[in-house]
């Protein structure tokens, strides 16, 4: 391998370097955001559902009692 070669293949492992860094860097900022906002979401759907459970329950209740 003459010289010129050994500078592409360089040049392209440092571009695949930077790329790998590039992407680590936004994965680490969406796992942040997701982090901030999924345990969020979930326990809202845990309250609806708490809820709908409670409301089922008073209309079976009120049923039943009618």
């Amino acid at each position: 391998m003459n010289n010129e070669q050994c500078q592409r293949l360089i040049d392209v492992l440092r571009d695949i370097d930077k790329t790998l860094k590039t992407t680590a860097e936004a994965m680490r900022e969406i796992l942040g955001h997701y982090n901030g906002i999924v345990p969020q979401m979930r326990e809202n759907v845990d309250r609806a559902n708490k809820f709908g459970r409670i409301a089922e329950t008073n209309e079976v209740d009120d049923t039943v009692t009618n």
